[in-house]
């Protein structure tokens, strides 16, 4: 029974691997803006908290702007005209401090594209302070739209699109988890989930070692032996009294607790070794070797340490397999097309349009705010910007 379960693993693993190399999993639902604080070489100090996130769903559900569209990468003005959708906002989601989340119907373009690997990633495009062209009422925190792009400029953002190594580890822990085990009652388990957390019994609380007692204490009988015709020889027995060894319940609990302690101390050392193990694999602009993002590192070292010896060798190897990761994670937000002006000539435009206004508030007006009203009065301008940093970074 265990080398059939063995080879179904194998054969799964290889399923998997292939599954993961090949398929894209188009979401309903995308990270769209995060929570932090950011230096812009435009926009100065910007800064997102979780009061904002709730500012943009409140304005999206009150329809400040109707009909909010996904690009395939920003337009900039150098398209000509608007870009066409490839993709709409249905709903936005408070995650609070994990940021802004939303609900998005793709188009069959927009499916092929991220089917198609494409593009990797998503960027907002929002008002801080925002002005009705209509009503001239003023709001906070205004989403107007976003694109699909490879070079983001919020790097906190998750990827759109990326290789299936969270539903490699997702469907690897649920083939023997030991959280779920526990989550049953003793009398559900099946003899492979009793011989798993006989296996790890070292791991449970005293109080789950009592909740699943039967499973311990269950044990095959022994076969009875044949009768031996040859008498064996009458062996005077050892008189052990059962007074010599005595302990009360206070030092059996201490003696519990100890062990506990014991056997965390052992699974935080081991799960260290398998951290620093997996830290080889963490791709990073000091690492450009490594084949898995910093955000997967804790789920796989969670995975690494459930697995046994043999299963741990055989993820070593599909991770060993996988493709190096994009260089491009650390660039920065930006499309092609050359600009006009450069970003410095532009960038000092802004600033003396800014300042000017900053000066003509008699100092009410902050500078972001200033920059925000320059470019929401002068959106040429601000496409001129876009585009002259897309091409320095390109």
């Amino acid at each position: 029974m265990s080398k059939e379960r063995d080879s179904q693993k194998r054969i799964a693993f290889v399923q998997l691997f292939a599954e993961a190399a090949s398929s894209v999993d188009v979401p309903e639902e995308i990270h769209v803006v995060p929570t932090g604080t950011w230096s812009h070489p435009v926009y100065g100090e910007m800064e997102v908290t979780s009061a904002d996130i709730a500012e943009f769903v409140k304005n999206f559900r009150e329809k400040v702007r109707l009909d909010l569209p996904i690009t395939q990468g920003h337009d900039n003005g150098m398209s000509g005209g608007e870009l066409p959708a490839v993709g709409w906002f249905k709903d936005l989601i408070d995650r609070g401090v994990k940021g802004l989340y939303a609900v998005v119907e793709w188009t069959d373009e927009g499916k092929e594209l991220l089917s198609q690997r494409a593009y990797k990633y998503f960027s907002p495009e929002f008002y801080e302070e925002y002005s009705d062209p209509e009503t001239g009422e003023r709001r906070k925190h205004v989403l107007v739209g976003g694109a699909l792009t490879n070079r983001p400029y919020f790097k906190e953002l998750d990827p759109v699109v990326a290789f299936s190594e969270p539903g490699l580890i997702k469907q690897l822990t649920d083939d023997m988890n030991l959280n779920d085990i526990l989550a049953k009652k003793a009398s559900e388990l099946s003899s492979e989930e009793k011989a798993f957390l006989k296996a790890h019994e070292a791991e449970l609380t005293a109080e789950q070692r009592e909740t699943f007692k039967e499973v311990f204490a269950s044990e095959e009988p022994a076969p009875t032996p044949e009768p031996d015709p040859t008498p064996e020889p009458e062996v005077t027995p050892t008189k052990v009294e059962a007074s010599e060894v005595k302990i009360s319940a206070a030092e059996l609990a201490a003696l519990r607790s100890q062990a506990d302690a014991g056997a965390k101390a052992f699974a935080e050392v081991e799960k260290m070794k398998l951290g620093t193990e997996i830290d080889k694999l963490v791709f990073s602009e000091a690492n450009k070797e490594g084949r898995i993002l910093p955000k997967q590192k804790a789920a796989l070292v969670e995975l690494m340490f459930s697995l046994n010896a043999k299963q741990r060798d055989q993820l070593r190897n599909i991770l060993g397999s996988l493709p190096k990761a994009d260089k491009s994670i650390f660039a920065e937000l930006g499309d092609g097309g050359a600009p006009e002006q450069s970003k410095e000539a532009i960038a000092a435009q802004v600033k003396a349009l800014a300042t000017e206004k900053v000066s003509a508030s008699e100092g009410k007006l902050s500078y972001s705010k200033a920059v925000a009203q320059v470019f929401s009065e002068k959106p040429e301008l601000k496409a001129a910007y876009d585009a002259a940093l897309a091409a320095e970074t390109n």
